[in-house]
């Protein structure tokens, strides 16, 4: 059954740096999770795709995240580690490592 993960989007207490991006608990997202960022920061934030240089960015969702908002989930399709960055802001970023769901148990058979 997949499972919805939050990232928590706040305010970096030393001023003039970057926001924290964190997840609620250690994650261990796994294909078909559903994820989301939760916006507790006072400014809007726009998570991205780490472009390669000079390639065209690709946002999670259409929209950005307003402040104190969340976000639309997206679910991981593959496994492997997204690299994401907020479009608005330079030196905000994060990571998301990606897992393969566990293998189904079989029923025993007698």
């Amino acid at each position: 059954m997949p499972f919805t993960w939050r990232i928590n989007i706040t305010k970096n207490p030393v001023p003039s740096k970057p926001a924290i991006f964190t997840f609620d608990q250690p994650p261990q997202v796994e294909v078909g999770d559903q994820v989301f960022w939760a916006n507790e920061d006072t400014v809007a934030h726009w998570p991205a795709l780490s472009p390669p240089t000079g390639a065209n960015v690709t946002h999670f969702m259409a929209f950005q995240i307003a402040p104190r908002s969340t976000s639309p989930a997206f679910a991981p399709a593959a496994v492997g580690t997204i690299t994401y960055v907020c479009s608005l802001h330079p030196g905000e970023s994060g990571t998301i490592n990606v897992v393969s769901p566990p293998a189904p148990i079989k029923p025993k058979t007698t």
